[in-house]
């Protein structure tokens, strides 16, 4: 959207061809970068440091390292029963949800320590007082608390983003005259996304705009993400007189239509755009088929088949088709390895993987740690270290290696073992004087890249110079490029690790911000303590023109050609495990949202998720233009999902309606049988 209306205002007005028209600030923007842009310039005006946004991972290691003081002080604050929980990684992800979803309802830590007395919860008081700590911890690291920090700006976390823009533009008049005269028109996609705090940023600049237009569909909200409450887009417009319901579908062809309309109408609730969506005359047919296959693997292998076709027959660009799935954990791989064996090729995304664990950046890191402290060097770290792409060294090229050091050290009479000599090696070349150039090389190389990083750390070097000198020293820059530039998988993965260690380097430049005088062992310190991948608030863009292989909750706003729904089994999708938190972090939603308790237990606890997972299905099938396939495995384990019988209900003709076929099990031939098949196919011509 951004880069449309860019483009249809600087086209060249036939009529004043030599005006130009350009724009000061992005026109299509989140309200997160809305906050952050009037936080920005209003620091600007008052001579104060921008703001900065705490991001996912950075929020996560404070919250884990405040959890790990309470635990040393014996978590005085905190329920006895929840004690034995605060060491353990999920429970700091799910404090730092609950802290955010009461942020986005506009409570402070007072408040959720009187809302949990008054509710006899002590886990939401024992939050509370968290969250007044973790306030303070985050305000002295953005003031220069630390001790080898100067003063800096204010980090603020994706709620605080928001709820501090709205302190200044509420406690500013000028302020927000300023901004309700700069914006005159306010359009709003996807609202139902909104949490309250956005809602109310939106309605404050919405009042006395020109155009004021807030468009969504509360069936496309699931699992409401980042406390995204859909009821606010109906509240909008309480009476309905300035609620215009969207009639016709102009991406949808006929069959998709029908068959999307038919799942919605299986949602809960009433909706007046469900069975009045109507399509344009003309449109071209599409398809949806339906497969039931015996295993996985046969499932993958016929989604690849249905995608390479569409690509071969009818001309479908790769970048039109899209894959998705319920669980990125238990299909992707699997995908990958069918797509790629068929020649499909995937547009990679973002890995969801800490910065510190992707395969390019771990060997940097530990790096780092080893030249400022030799003593952390054992023979696990010493052995990935080698056989990493700094060391080069492969399986045969590690176990020659070991061999070398073992006879040289049986010759010199010493018995220690291999995993001694390598740390040893490692620490001194010499010992590495009887082995051959091809046996010593991968501790040659990573010798000298240890000897550049000490060097760099005794200096006195910043972070950011220790890693250039480093990645200079370790000459895989060009190696890296030149894969690349030739594609492939290979081409592909170290495309991935030139985006990693790009993102090493701009952490690094975050962080020697924040801490100019930090030590760069501090640093990998600091990166490997983050568990958690990147949190972006804005989506970012797959690498690549090939299928987007992606989850359901990830397609959200998106549409392809061609889309594949797999892995919809029974158990699966829908998944309806109970997702009661230890914190009650749905419970503390559902209070603020006006959701009161009492009575709540004679109501389904499986109806409420059973929903979230419908909803899901729908946004996964209605990202289809033209082609939807739908796939699941039927064996004596596992059986197909009840949602893809909402598939299968409409005509008998294979384009008028889902084309749904069983695949036959394929059975096991006998040693016997094999052989005589295999003779067969060799005299028969």
């Amino acid at each position: 959207m951004r880069a449309d209306i860019t483009r249809r205002l600087a086209a060249v007005d036939p009529d004043e061809p030599g005006e130009l028209r350009t724009v000061r600030e992005p026109l299509v923007r989140t309200v997160h970068s809305y906050a952050f842009a009037v936080l920005r310039a209003q620091a600007a005006r008052d001579g104060n440091p921008a703001p900065r946004l705490l991001s996912g991972p950075e929020q996560d290691v404070v919250v884990r390292e405040l959890l790990a003081g309470d635990l040393a002080r014996g978590a005085p604050d905190w329920p006895e029963s929840l004690r034995p929980a605060l060491g353990v990684p999920g429970f700091a992800e799910e404090l730092r949800d609950l802290l955010l979803r009461a942020a986005e309802r506009g409570l402070g830590p007072e408040d959720l320590v009187k809302l949990g007395r008054r509710r006899n919860r002590p886990e939401w008081v024992a939050a509370g007082r968290f969250w007044s700590q973790y306030e303070q911890v985050t305000l002295l690291q953005g003031i220069g608390g630390n001790a080898v920090g100067e003063p800096g700006a204010p980090a603020l976390d994706a709620a605080e983003l928001v709820s501090s823009a709205l302190v200044e533009l509420e406690g500013d008049p000028d302020l927000l005259a300023r901004e309700r005269a700069r914006v005159r028109h306010v359009f709003v996609d996807d609202a139902q996304h909104l949490d309250p705090l956005q809602y109310r940023l939106v309605r404050l600049l919405g009042e006395t705009a020109a155009d004021a237009v807030l468009a969504g569909d509360p069936d496309q909200a699931v699992f409401s993400f980042r406390g995204a409450d859909p009821s606010l887009l109906a509240d909008a417009d309480p009476d309905g007189r300035h609620t215009v319901v969207l009639t016709r579908s102009y991406r949808l062809t006929p069959v998709v239509h029908e068959t999307v309309t038919r799942i919605a109408a299986t949602l809960p609730g009433t909706a007046p755009h469900r069975s009045s969506l109507s399509l344009p005359p003309g449109e071209v047919d599409g398809v949806v088929r339906t497969r039931l296959l015996p295993t996985a693997a046969a499932e993958a292998a016929w989604v690849a088949d249905q995608l390479r076709r569409a690509h071969l027959l009818d001309g479908v660009p790769w970048s039109e088709m899209a894959v998705l799935m319920r669980s990125a954990s238990q299909s992707m791989p699997l995908l990958q390895r069918a797509l790629a064996t068929a020649g499909v090729p995937v547009a990679a995304a973002v890995e969801e993987l800490p910065l510190a664990r992707q395969p390019a950046v771990r060997p940097l890191l530990t790096l780092l740690r080893v030249a400022a402290d030799p003593d952390t060097l054992d023979p696990e770290t010493a052995e990935m270290l080698l056989s990493s792409p700094l060391g080069g060294a492969d399986p045969l090229a590690l176990r020659r290696l070991r061999r070398g050091l073992r006879r040289l050290e049986l010759v010199a009479g010493g018995e220690r073992s291999s995993d001694e000599l390598l740390v040893e090696a490692l620490r001194d070349g010499d010992v590495l004087a009887g082995l051959a150039d091809a046996e010593a090389f991968p501790v040659r190389r990573v010798g000298a890249l240890l000897a550049t990083a000490a060097e760099a750390v005794g200096e006195g070097a910043g972070v950011e110079d220790v890693l250039w000198r480093v990645w200079q020293e370790s000459g895989l820059q060009e190696r890296l490029v030149a894969q690349a530039g030739r594609g492939g998988a290979l081409g592909a993965r170290a495309d991935r690790d030139l985006d990693a260690v790009v993102a090493v380097f701009e952490a690094a430049r975050r962080y020697v911000e924040r801490l100019p005088k930090a030590s760069a062992a501090g640093f990998a310190e600091y990166l490997s303590s983050q568990h958690i991948a990147g949190d972006s608030l804005a989506p970012v863009a797959v690498r690549g023109t090939g299928v987007s292989l992606l989850t359901a909750h990830a397609a959200a706003g998106r549409e392809w050609t061609v889309v594949a729904v797999t892995g919809l089994q029974e158990g699966s999708w829908p998944d309806l495990r109970l997702r009661g938190s230890v914190l009650g972090v749905e419970r503390l939603v559902d209070l603020l949202s006006g959701v009161d308790g009492d009575g709540v237990s004679a109501v389904s606890a499986t109806a409420p998720i059973l929903a979230e997972e419908r909803r899901l299905f729908y946004v996964a099938a209605s990202r289809a233009r033209r082609v939807l396939l739908a796939s699941a495995v039927q064996g004596e384990d596992e059986q197909p999902s009840r949602f893809l019988s909402e598939l299968t209900d409409a005509g008998e003709d294979g384009r008028l309606g889902p084309d749904t076929r069983v695949e036959p099990r394929e059975r096991g031939l006998t040693l016997a049988e094999l052989v005589g098949e295999l003779r067969a196919a060799v005299t028969d011509p």
